[in-house]
């Protein structure tokens, strides 16, 4: 080791081109990764990524805020490779948040233009009870271009939000992808204004209060499947889509839909073991459509 050069004792898990390496210490709560990040990603040319590992239970938020980014310089908050969930809970990282009345991330500013394209991933984010007014999901957008995708919310008692778009913040272009939802008073919330257009693929929601709520909103909804609860899909003028899954009377938006029920389409539906991953023979197998 030089002065102009760091050697790795093992090899770094990612690769990125045109950017600049910045090694730091293990921190020990995400949002100590948060805060230490340039205020300007973009003119430090820097992807800032954070990785977690399953050495224990976190508990805090991870608020981020406050940094100029773009396409290629952006926060990126993922779990490593071998600690990521099996789509179970207890197999990966765990965020819990112990019941409370508040947001795990509240991504973006209000009317301003930072923390676009953040991505947060590979999480298990449990028992966040957050159910009224702005900042009380579990994860809250305020801004443009982000990436949930991987993530696997669930509470013990069916209440929390799960997924929450700011009503008039311009929370455009978001896209939330292959989550799980399980027990939750409200799993996802679109409150996008007319030519927002966030997309919602790939999702699984069961036993929640309401699974999702278009909030007659322009959400795009494909090949999510929402099984058991109270109301499985809500005020969908404006929505769009395809090829989703309800059940009995359900109309979910677009063509394409399935009608099916719980137990024939979960391998593990009782609140002990559940396991949402579809079984063989379920009516969901092969029903999608390319979510482009």
């Amino acid at each position: 080791m030089g002065t102009d050069k760091v050697v790795l004792q093992t090899y770094t898990r990612y690769s990125h081109s045109a950017q600049d390496y910045r090694f730091y210490r293990a921190f020990n709560t995400m949002q100590a990764w948060e805060d230490a990040s340039p205020a300007n990603l973009v003119l430090d040319n820097v992807l800032w990524k954070g990785v977690c590992y399953k050495d224990g239970t976190f508990s805090g938020q991870c608020r981020i805020l406050g940094t100029w980014t773009d396409s290629l310089h952006y926060k990126w908050l993922t779990v490593a490779p071998g600690s990521r969930h099996t789509g179970r809970k207890g197999t990966g990282v765990v965020v819990d948040r112990g019941g409370a009345n508040a947001d795990f991330s509240f991504i973006g500013e209000w009317s301003q233009p930072y923390d676009n394209w953040t991505v947060v991933e590979w999480l298990e984010i449990k028992d966040g009870y957050g159910v009224s007014g702005d900042c009380c999901a579990n994860i809250h957008i305020r801004t443009t271009d982000c990436t949930i995708r991987n993530n696997l919310f669930y509470n013990t008692v069916a209440t929390g939000m799960g997924t929450h778009t700011a009503v008039g913040n311009n929370s455009l272009r978001n896209s939330f992808y292959n989550n799980i939802f399980y027990n939750m008073a409200t799993a996802i919330y679109d409150g996008s204004a007319s030519g927002t257009s966030n997309k919602y693929y790939n999702n699984t929601i069961y036993n929640c209060g309401t699974g999702i709520d278009n909030a007659s909103g322009y959400g795009i909804y494909k090949n999510n499947i929402v099984l058991g609860g109270t109301t499985r899909w809500a005020n969908l003028t404006n929505a769009t889509g395809g090829n989703n899954a309800g059940s009995g009377a359900d109309t979910p938006p677009g063509s394409g839909d399935v009608l099916t029920t719980a137990t024939v389409s979960f391998v593990d539906s009782t609140p002990a073991n559940w396991d949402l991953h579809l079984k063989s023979g379920a009516a969901c197998l092969n029903a999608g459509d390319s979510a482009g």
